[in-house]
């Protein structure tokens, strides 16, 4: 669990505790630590103070190991055992003395959002509040699971306010996370994050995770509204919208096939009702996700295409709230300045996959149209990990269907740039070649 003050912190701890003391895994009386929480045998705890004299032999005691607690001694001691993969006690046990407990241990559930910073759980839950945290503070707790990240948004107690004083204002818990995400510890207009040179590469790696949350926060209703109506079989609706691999399936939809120009309700209506119920069957949301997967590739492109960030990111459908819409706005501006300083950066290093789009031409209008291409391959390189010779690298490698749909975005704009080139060094591979890839997916 993540937080962003100390005493959020002290406070999650304590919870945790009382669940496990309840549930049998933890003992009830303790040792008292700095924060005023309680440490005894059963508890994970986290040692914030290096100290090389406490050792296990091979490793000694730093700022940030997490142990299990194995006994409590009278003298205000604890014997430890360093936490593992799988947060598993293992090697020798280390008799923590009394004041090293009393002044430098804290409970190991929780953490604030500075000292999580480069941790990595399985699941990480985050308690934001929209009143104090802020974007970057908030990426970082949302980056920690490799699994999965939760987000719990503090709202006001309206029982908590007195009626003499100008209530608050009435937020959705979307527009709550707007207000996180529009502020930033960082002191910088929208005009000096632009031109800063250092660190590009982690900025746009950034810039595009938010725009990703975001854009998956907008929609969230509107899956939820047409999953409600989609024809499932009996008692499988339910299973879909408590599934772990629920955000799965909202990507398919989002991402893939209505990112495709196809209707999603079209589709729900179609393919829900093949979903196979029962124990021994897939997850339902896994199921439907790989149906709408399988349609996309085999369905051509249809006409109802979005904007895209910089040619290449589809964009959340409409209606979006004006607040969520504006930071989407800022997010997407960052991104395609982002990707023409990718572009530019790959033309001073004279590298082979420009020199292959031929020569931007001198005519204003038609230069700008060239570089919006070629940045929309730089974006499509930068995101995939590409770095042959080959503009697009090799298609035939690709075994995801998001890279395969950004691919046929990705080779339409490379056909285009060549079009635009005064000179053309290399003839564009049909687009129908990354069409037949795709359905081979």
């Amino acid at each position: 669990m993540i937080a962003g003050t100390g005493e959020m912190v002290a406070q999650l701890n304590e919870r945790a505790r009382t669940d496990l003391i309840e549930a049998g895994r933890v003992e009830a009386d303790g040792l008292r630590l700095h924060d005023g929480t309680t440490a005894g045998v059963g508890d994970l705890v986290v040692t914030r103070l290096n100290d090389r004299r406490l050792s296990t032999g091979r490793a000694w005691v730093k700022n940030g190991d997490r142990w299990h607690v194995t006994r409590r001694y009278d003298d205000g001691s604890l014997a430890v055992r360093r936490l593992g993969r799988g947060d598993q006690p293992h090697g020798k046990a280390l008799v923590l003395p009394a004041k090293y407990v009393r002044e430098e241990l804290e409970l190991g559930y929780a953490s604030t959002v500075h000292r999580a910073q480069g941790a990595s759980v399985d699941t990480a839950h985050a308690l934001v509040d929209p009143e104090t945290s802020s974007r970057e503070l908030f990426y970082v707790a949302m980056t920690r699971g490799k699994r999965r990240n939760r987000a719990y948004v503090i709202v006001p107690d309206p029982y908590e306010i007195e009626a003499h004083l100008d209530q608050p204002e009435p937020l959705t818990v979307t527009g709550r996370l707007a207000k996180v995400l529009a502020r930033t510890d960082a002191d910088l207009s929208a005009t000096e994050t632009l031109k800063l040179e250092v660190d590009r590469h982690a900025s746009l790696s950034t810039l595009l995770a938010e725009y990703d949350l975001l854009a998956r926060e907008a929609q969230i209703d509107r899956w939820a509204a047409l999953l409600d109506v989609a024809p499932f079989p009996e008692n499988v609706a339910d299973d879909v919208f408590t599934s772990p691999y629920y955000e799965r399936l909202e990507a398919a939809l989002a991402r893939h096939h209505e990112a495709a120009g196809h209707l999603a309700a079209a589709a729900l209506t179609a393919l829900a009702p093949r979903l196979t119920p029962g124990e021994d069957q897939a997850d339902p949301a896994v199921q439907l996700a790989n149906m709408l997967d399988q349609a996309t590739q085999q369905l051509p492109p249809g006409k109802r295409t979005r904007a895209r960030v910089a040619g290449l990111i589809p964009t959340p459908a409409e209606p979006i709230a004006e607040d969520m819409q504006t930071a989407l706005t800022e997010r997407q501006m960052l991104i395609e300045a982002a990707a023409r300083g990718l572009l530019h950066d790959a033309q001073e290093a004279g590298a082979a996959w420009v020199v292959r789009l031929g020569q931007p031409s001198s005519r204003l209008e038609a230069r700008e149209r060239w570089e919006a291409h070629a940045a929309t391959i730089a974006l499509y390189r930068y995101l995939h990990k590409i770095t042959t010779l080959t503009p697009l690298g090799d298609a035939k490698a690709i075994r995801r269907v998001k890279q395969a749909t950004e691919h046929l975005r990705a080779q339409a704009a490379f056909t285009r740039a060549l079009r635009l080139g005064s000179r053309q060094t290399e003839s564009a591979p049909p687009v129908k070649f990354a069409t037949e890839h795709m359905r081979r997916l």
